[in-house]
């Protein structure tokens, strides 16, 4: 299994070239859309979320009165700004 990780830089510079040039034509239109989510209360502070197709769930450390049973969302945070 090759485990070395590689960014294809010429397909971001096109992807960017395509937006920078689109938002010149038609700067009052959103690039791709916006992000949103929808969340429901499961107990306490553990919750599911949808955004994009995608179904995960937070929760809160013991530590904090809470279960445990997922990263928090400011766990889900810091790794989304990393990525």
């Amino acid at each position: 299994m090759d485990t070395e990780r590689r960014v294809d830089f010429a397909k971001y510079k096109t992807l960017w070239e395509g937006v920078t040039e689109r938002m010149r034509r038609q700067p009052e239109r959103p690039v791709f859309g916006y992000p949103y989510a929808t969340v429901r209360v499961i107990k306490d502070h553990y919750f599911e979320a949808e955004t994009g197709g995608h179904t995960f769930h937070m929760d809160e450390p013991q530590i904090r009165g809470d279960g445990d049973q997922a990263p928090t969302p400011m766990g889900y945070f810091v790794a989304g700004a990393a990525g």
